[in-house]
């Protein structure tokens, strides 16, 4: 594939850094990008790793630009990262995963369309060599699919550009230990109440996956997600009917994540389930518990 013209406008792509093991693949896989108006910012998140030094020949020859804050965790990094890009697109990439080289081209040409704030691609994990799939992350909407992504999250954080100005609406990342781990689908769900979105079907984006994720961590994660939820309910006008079916699925997810160490709360949240909305599942699922 050839590159095509940079006059789409410059893509500032924002990379909150604290491992080093990985994170010279990541800005390479930005670097080798076929659409090439880009500038990559590495906002060191108070690394211990000595991480400037192993970035000291990508900030020498301006590959980079580094920007160091007090360990924040990484949606602050984000924010960071945002305040100080210079770009008309913002791209996020985590410091461990890569991208495929014709991705930001894919992605660019779709903003043509000035409705749409948000474009993602399909993702897919690696590990130890291998490519493995990740099914939540290669489902593709299209136009005004804020109903699904408030009901299930299947945008990777790492395939998302978003139009700058899009921030200037919905405000940043939000950065408080009630959203870690949760705050990248806050965003988009917040973009896209107010923007449409695109999606390139493809896997260009990588996932490395390995033991210490915070994602791997389901009852923090099922905490904030419940008060990233709420709090959009209190902020925007969600229609009762995504209500009733975010809470029945993610009481369900809740439950069943409990109901071999703890049996008596998994039927609680096993009820909450069924009372946001009736599923024939969940019945079955409630009769299961009581007669194991």
């Amino acid at each position: 594939m050839n590159a095509i013209s940079s006059d789409k406008g410059l893509v500032s792509v924002v990379i909150p850094g604290y491992k080093n093991e990985f994170i010279g693949e990541a800005i390479d896989s930005v670097l080798t990008q076929t659409y090439h108006n880009v500038e990559i910012i590495v906002v060191d998140d108070g690394s211990p790793n000595q991480l400037k030094s192993t970035l000291k020949e990508y900030i020498e020859t301006g590959k980079i630009r580094y920007i160091h804050q007090k360990n924040q965790k990484m949606a602050a990094a984000r924010n960071n990262g945002i305040e100080h890009a210079k770009g008309n697109f913002i791209a996020f990439l985590d410091d461990d995963d890569l991208w495929e080289p014709e991705k930001l081209e894919l992605q660019i040409n779709l903003f043509d369309n000035p409705a749409i704030g948000l474009v993602y691609t399909f993702a897919e994990g690696f590990k130890d060599g291998k490519n493995l799939p990740i099914p939540n992350f290669e489902i593709s909407h299209q136009g005004k699919i804020f109903g699904e992504i408030f009901l299930a999250d299947f945008i990777p954080n790492s395939s998302v550009i978003v139009r700058r100005t899009c921030f200037d609406k919905v405000g940043l990342f939000k950065a408080t230990p009630d959203f870690f781990g949760v705050d990248d689908c806050d965003m988009w769900t917040r973009i896209t109440y107010s923007y449409d979105a695109s999606c390139v079907p493809k896997k260009l984006t990588k996932i490395r996956l390995h033991k210490g994720q915070f994602s791997s961590d389901k009852s923090i994660m099922y905490e904030n997600d419940l008060n990233a939820r709420r709090k959009l309910i209190n902020d925007l006008e969600i229609p009762k009917v995504y209500q009733k079916q975010y809470f029945a699925r993610v009481y369900f997810e809740i439950a069943f994540n409990l109901r071999k160490t703890a049996k008596f709360k998994a039927f609680s949240f096993y009820m909450k389930s069924i009372q946001a909305s009736f599923s024939k599942t969940t019945f079955f699922a409630i009769l299961k518990l009581l007669v194991n």
